[in-house]
This record gives C-alpha cells, sequence and structure tokens, in this order.
C-alpha cells in the first residue's frame, strides 16, 4: 500500500518523552527503586536506544542522571559501570531495604535482646547479622555485651576479664538467664480424705472438751490477776488510810515569804488612795459631786488602806509621816539629832483635811505638839 504524497510524517519523540520522574532515595524501599529502573528501561526501550554498544553506553548514563536527584544523584557521581545489568543490580543494592549495606547496618545496630530468649538464639541472630556485613569476631562480641540486659552485662563485666571469648560470654549470659528465669514451677499439693466416721467424731468430741475446760481455766486467770492487782475493789477494810499529818498540813503559799512591796495590789491601792485624797480635799467641791461619784467613793472607802512602813491603817507609805520624819531625820542627823523619835501618831480620821505641812526646821517639835 503507498503513501499518499501529501500525508504528513509522524511526530518524532522529544528527550524528555517517557522519561521517569527524579528519585531522591532519601528513604529505602524496594518497591521504589525497583519501580524507577522500570520506567527507565521503558524510557531506553520508547527511544530505542542500543544498550549493548559499550560507546554508547555513556549516553545511556548520562540519561539516568537526569532521572535522579539529592542522595541518589550523589551515589551515582564518580562510578563506572560496564552494562545495564550492572547498573542495575548497584542501584537495586543501594536503595533497597533489604538489600541495602545501610540497611544491614541499621539491622545489626537495632539488634536487641527479646525476653524468654536463649543465649544461643541471640548469638545466632547477631551473627548473621554480622555476616551481610563483614564483621569479624570483635564486633559481633561487642554487641552481644551491649545488646544484653544491664543486669545481666553487669553480672558478666564483673565475673569475665574484659577479653573474655565469645563463647564464656554466652555461657555466664546463659547461666543468669537460666537463674532470673520467670517460669517458676508451682509446688501441686494433694490430699487423700479417708472415710473415717466413728474415729473423727470421738476426736471432735475430745477437741471440744479440751477447748471447754481451757476456755474455764483462762478465765479463772483473769479473774485471779484483777484481784491482785485491784485488792481496794474486794476487801474496804484493807484499805490502807492516809496519814493526819499528810491530810492536816497546809500547803506553804507561795506568797508568804514575798514582800509587801511587789504586790500589783499595794500599788493599785496607793495611787488609788492618793487620787482620792487629792480630789476630796475641799469639803465645798465633795458636797457638789454626784451621786454616782458618791456612790463610787463609798465602794472605795470601804477598802481600808493600811501603811506597812508604820502598820497603822488610814494612810500609804507614800504618805506616811513617820517614814518622812525618818527621812528627814537622817539628813539632819549631824545637827544635834541622835535618835529617831517614838511611833506615837494616831490614824487619820478622815481623808478630806491634811494637817499643816511639817516644819522642817524643827520636826521633833511638830510630832509632840501633833
Amino acid at each position: 500500500m503507498s503513501t499518499p504524497e501529501n500525508a504528513t510524517p509522524a511526530p518524532s519523540l522529544r528527550q524528555t518523552d517517557f522519561l521517569p520522574a527524579r528519585f531522591s532515595g532519601n528513604e529505602l524501599n524496594d518497591d521504589e527503586c525497583l519501580a524507577h529502573f522500570l520506567a527507565f528501561e521503558d524510557y531506553l526501550e520508547a527511544h530505542k536506544v542500543n544498550t549493548e554498544d559499550p560507546d554508547n553506553f555513556s549516553n545511556v548514563i548520562n540519561t539516568f542522571k537526569r532521572t535522579l536527584g539529592g542522595t541518589a544523584r550523589l551515589w551515582l557521581e564518580g562510578k563506572n559501570f560496564t552494562n545495564v545489568s550492572e547498573l542495575k543490580q548497584s542501584f537495586l543494592a543501594r536503595f533497597s531495604k533489604h538489600q541495602s549495606y545501610i540497611s544491614h547496618v541499621q539491622s545489626f545496630n537495632n539488634i536487641r535482646y527479646v525476653k524468654n530468649e536463649s543465649a544461643d538464639q541471640h548469638l545466632s541472630k547477631i551473627e548473621r547479622a554480622a555476616s551481610k556485613l563483614g564483621y569479624g569476631d570483635s564486633q559481633i562480641r561487642d554487641k552481644l555485651l551491649t545488646s544484653l540486659p544491664q543486669e545481666c552485662r553487669a553480672s558478666i563485666l564483673m565475673s569475665l576479664p574484659h577479653d573474655a571469648p565469645t563463647k564464656d560470654i554466652v555461657t555466664k549470659a546463659q547461666c543468669y538467664f537460666d537463674l532470673h528465669s520467670t517460669t517458676n514451677s508451682t509446688p501441686e499439693v494433694t490430699f487423700n480424705i479417708a472415710d473415717n466416721s466413728t474415729d473423727s467424731d470421738g476426736e471432735i468430741k475430745s477437741l471440744i472438751s479440751g477447748m471447754e475446760s481451757l476456755k474455764t481455766s483462762v478465765e479463772e486467770i483473769q479473774a485471779s490477776l484483777q484481784t491482785s492487782s485491784h485488792p481496794e475493789n474486794t476487801d474496804p477494810q484493807s484499805r490502807p488510810s492516809r496519814s493526819p499529818s499528810r491530810r492536816s498540813s497546809p500547803r506553804p503559799s507561795p506568797n508568804r515569804h514575798r514582800s509587801p512591796f511587789s504586790s500589783p495590789s499595794f500599788h493599785r491601792d496607793d495611787r488609788s488612795s492618793s487620787r482620792s485624797r487629792t480630789r476630796n480635799y475641799s469639803p465645798r467641791r465633795h458636797n457638789s459631786r454626784s451621786t454616782n461619784r458618791s456612790s463610787s467613793r463609798s465602794r472605795d472607802s470601804k477598802r481600808t488602806v493600811i501603811c506597812f512602813y508604820c502598820n497603822k491603817p488610814g494612810h500609804s507609805q507614800r504618805n506616811c509621816l513617820l517614814r518622812r520624819a525618818h527621812i528627814e531625820q537622817s539628813m539632819n542627823f549631824g545637827n544635834g539629832y541622835q535618835q529617831f523619835p517614838q511611833q506615837n501618831f494616831r490614824p487619820f480620821s478622815s481623808f478630806n483635811t491634811y494637817p499643816p505641812p511639817p516644819n522642817h526646821s524643827n520636826t521633833v517639835t511638830y510630832l509632840q505638839n501633833f
């Protein structure tokens, strides 16, 4: 079939047609890396790129670089490959979770001891992960110690030297697991019951009678103890009598030897009497006071003031004339007076008037005339 002369030719593919999206490789994923490389192979097939030609393989590598970004682009930089199969194997080994070296390192570092796991099983798990990375006995030994529980590791380090082989470490770890096993065997208790009804009835009756006799003896002992501890409750005649001297002896007063000047009532009476005499000096003012004042004064007059200096009622020590004369006499002792005057004072009949003031020049004459 011939084509018409005016027919338009089929459009050619552009260089970016069927080019897969960029693969960053930040996360290891088997499906994503495999899907990306399959999309790249579809691109090569659509553009009919000859991958078998060694001279054209550099163009294949450059085209594959355009589909990568981030970590994947840095990984491909500086690497040399001879064919597409080698490129595919290296790419999947790097960015596949189960084939990548980094994934093997992460799985080796994440190994931990599982509860109820034996030491041999834990060691075999570490050896399988180390074989993928090419680790030796020293890395396996260090990982075995660090992955064990803290208490188990401390007991191993205290009982073994630092350069102990892996076999000894496994033995010590298994001993620790056996001693601290959580599966403790529970002892079983069995009972054998025999039908001995006649014998059991007699034993029960004997036990009941023994308990009753024991109860009676305990009650008797308690009664005897109460009687011995409280004899006055049972025999009032035997109660010891107190000595009359102890009962009749008065208790000493705490103020017996106290000075009268230290009593607060003394100063209170002294001030009240002096104020009352000062207020009641004038008879005219006394007659003009109210009934309330007179009633309060009558209540105050019921209390008798006694001088603690001359022991005479009617005045306080502060206004005692004998005390004043003695003070003046002691001051004028060098003027011919050789002895104190006699105490021949009489008490004042009322507080409304005062005697004339004493003559300081002749105190003895004043006292005799008074």
